[in-house]
């Protein structure tokens, strides 16, 4: 806060006016809030990132299984030749 002070006596010193000031620091804090994730925004993001990550283990399992049953289909007759 005392950073803030500073810097408006020294725009005061260099001729801004308080409107110019007041204008000034209106618009450099709503440029800051709209950049900043709130934690409710990073929390909706960490539900979302959980709920897409348990859908591509459903995805990765799946195709698992097909590889898995597709294999077996494959190996088959070579294992019946080698027992």
């Amino acid at each position: 806060m005392g950073g803030d002070i500073a810097i408006a006596k020294n725009l005061r010193a260099a001729g801004f006016s308080q409107e110019q000031l007041k204008t000034l620091a209106e618009s450099i804090s709503e440029s800051i809030v709209v950049g900043v994730a709130t934690k409710i925004d990073i929390a909706e993001l960490k539900t979302e990132l959980k709920t897409e990550i348990s859908k591509l283990r459903v995805k990765m399992n799946v195709i698992l299984a097909i590889l898995m049953i597709v294999l077996s289909i494959l190996l088959a007759p070579l294992l019946k030749q080698l027992f």
